[in-house]
């Protein structure tokens, strides 16, 4: 099953059948001026810079957002608990009526 499955992603993310998704989408979105001074930009000192650092910058943001993640994640547990916690309570009382 694996070995069918990456000849599925094989076969199908290929340039050949990426380059026309690309264009057409950049067509889109990008007059050909703009296109010329992206190009420009990759071409200049601070164009290079970025491309030479950005697999640096994404690693280290990728540290920071599960640190992130982490605590949004600990409080979000919080709220489930307590809102488990309600909803219990609630059942409680509601059973206690009867």
């Amino acid at each position: 099953m694996s070995a069918k499955m990456s000849a599925v992603g094989t076969d199908l993310l290929n340039w050949d059948e990426l380059l026309p998704i690309y264009l057409r989408t950049y067509r889109a979105a990008f007059t050909q001026d703009e296109i010329d001074g992206v190009i420009k930009f990759y071409k200049s000192p601070a164009g290079r810079a970025y491309v030479n650092k950005l697999p640096v910058v994404m690693q280290s943001l990728m540290g920071e957002m599960q640190g992130f993640m982490k605590t949004i994640q600990d409080k979000m547990m919080v709220i489930q608990k307590e809102s488990a916690q309600e909803l219990k309570d609630l059942k409680e009382k509601e059973d206690a009526k009867k």
